[in-house]
């Protein structure tokens, strides 16, 4: 059998991943699957911060792809995801193990059993499918939700309609990959940037154009106006000139520091 030199680093990987995983994996669920093990398991930890940037560095796959191969690995339970940070953090889901080494459930062994079951009626009634309807209500809306569509409306005023099944459908299909902050920082993001107003206005108000596309919410959470600073750079800024971190404030439920406009004004005088 062929080994590595000794000076070769490697992460083990179990054959189950090959033997039971690998055939119900796509290509790019395969690469993130691989990512987030090795930065996982194989550094010994039980999970970790990963970014939409670094998967794309490091897989090669585009924000769609991810965001379509992630939602497919926490479909099949490989992966779990905790959004309660400003990054998701990822976490390998290991299957249960037994002892002859497969992953595989096996099944239950029922007795049959000679006494027939009992049948029971349904006593109520079906409604036949051309009397149904849809009993979406923005009553029944959770608080995630509520927070988002609020959030919207207050940026982009009386353009998010609640009562729409289809808006709310995208807002939750966009919740079960980003956290509540994140969209709200998103949707600021993108309420500020010159990038909708300058090339595309038809689009910056348009729920639409935002919750159904992960890549656009991704792209949306980069985005900075030229006022606008990370913690590093609002640093590298006060480092660099004859500012202090007290002539910058920090947007509410973001990571991000603007220039107060007071001193901002004056400093455009000068």
């Amino acid at each position: 059998m062929p080994r590595l030199p000794d000076h070769v680093s490697f992460t083990m990987i179990p054959n189950f991943i090959f033997d039971e995983q690998l055939e119900s994996l796509s290509g790019g669920e395969l690469k993130i699957l691989l990512m987030i093990y090795r930065k996982t398991v194989g550094f010994d930890k039980k999970s970790d911060k990963i970014s939409y940037s670094q998967l794309v560095e490091f897989t090669g796959l585009s924000k769609s792809t991810i965001s379509q191969g992630i939602k497919g690995l926490v479909h099949k339970k490989l992966v779990k995801i905790d959004r309660t940070e400003n990054t998701n953090r990822y976490t390998y889901c290991l299957p249960d193990i037994n002892i002859s080494g497969s992953s595989k459930i096996e099944p239950e062994v029922v007795q049959k059993s000679n006494t027939q079951p009992v049948r029971k009626s349904n006593t109520q009634k079906k409604v036949p499918k051309e009397t149904e309807k849809n009993t979406t209500s923005s009553s029944n809306l959770s608080e995630d939700l509520w927070e988002v569509i609020n959030y919207w409306n207050t940026i982009f005023p009386n353009t998010l309609n609640p009562d729409d099944p289809s808006k709310v459908k995208d807002i939750e299909e966009a919740l079960d990959q980003f956290t509540v902050k994140q969209i709200k920082q998103a949707i600021f993001m993108r309420s500020k940037c010159s990038y909708y107003r300058d090339n595309k206005p038809q689009l910056l108000n348009k729920p639409s154009a935002f919750f159904p596309y992960p890549e656009t919410i991704a792209n949306d959470l980069e985005r900075k106006s030229r006022d606008m600073y990370d913690f590093q750079e609002m640093i590298n800024k006060v480092t660099s000139s004859n500012l202090t971190t007290d002539d910058f404030e920090q947007l509410a439920d973001s990571e991000i520091w603007v220039l107060k406009k007071q001193r901002h004004r004056m400093l455009i005088k000068t």
